[in-house]
C-alpha cells in the first residue's frame, strides 16, 4: 500500500509550549463525558478487518459508557472483536475538548443491567429501531482541551 505524506503545516505544534493544549486528568475526562450532549463516536473493527466509526447515542454511568443503537454491523463486529474506542467532543465558548476512551465493548442482554445503566431512557437520534444496547468498559482514558484558533479565509 502506498501512503502519501503531506508536509506538516508551518506554525505551532502540540509539543510547542506556545500551543495552548491542556491534557486532561482522568477525573476531568469523566466529568466532561458525563455532561456531554449529542452523540459520541464508536470506533470498532469491521468484518473486513478495517477500522470503522459510527455516531452513537450514549450515557455515562459508574465510569462505563452505555450506547443505544440499531441492529447491524457494529453490534455484530464487537462480538468478533470487542476492542473499541469511543470519542466524545464538546465546546464551551472558544474552548474545545476531546475525550477518547479505549476498552472493550459487548452487547447487553440482561434487562436489569439495561435498566440500571439508564441507556434505555436515551432518546434516539435516528428514526430507526434502537433496541440494541452496548456497554463499553474503558481501560484507558485520555483527553485534551484547547482554545480554538479563528479560521482565516483565503
Amino acid at each position: 500500500m502506498n501512503v502519501h505524506r503531506h508536509p506538516a503545516p508551518a506554525g505551532p505544534t502540540a509539543d510547542d509550549p506556545a500551543t495552548p493544549i491542556e491534557h486532561l486528568t482522568d477525573r476531568e475526562c469523566w466529568e466532561l463525558a458525563a455532561s456531554a450532549h449529542g452523540p459520541g463516536r464508536l470506533v470498532f473493527i469491521a468484518p473486513d478487518g478495517a477500522p470503522d466509526v459510527v455516531p452513537l447515542d450514549f450515557t455515562v454511568t459508574n465510569r462505563q459508557i452505555y450506547c443505544r443503537t440499531s441492529p447491524g454491523t457494529k453490534a455484530n463486529a464487537i462480538t468478533d472483536d470487542p476492542q473499541v474506542a469511543f470519542e466524545i467532543d464538546g465546546a464551551a465558548g472558544a474552548q474545545r475538548w476531546s475525550v477518547v476512551f479505549r476498552g472493550v465493548a459487548w452487547r447487553m442482554e440482561e434487562q436489569p443491567e439495561i435498566d440500571r445503566s439508564g441507556v434505555a431512557a436515551l432518546t434516539p437520534s435516528l428514526p430507526l429501531p434502537t433496541d440494541v444496547f452496548l456497554r463499553i468498559a474503558p481501560l484507558r482514558v485520555t483527553g485534551r482541551r484547547f482554545t480554538a484558533v479563528p479560521r482565516q479565509h483565503a
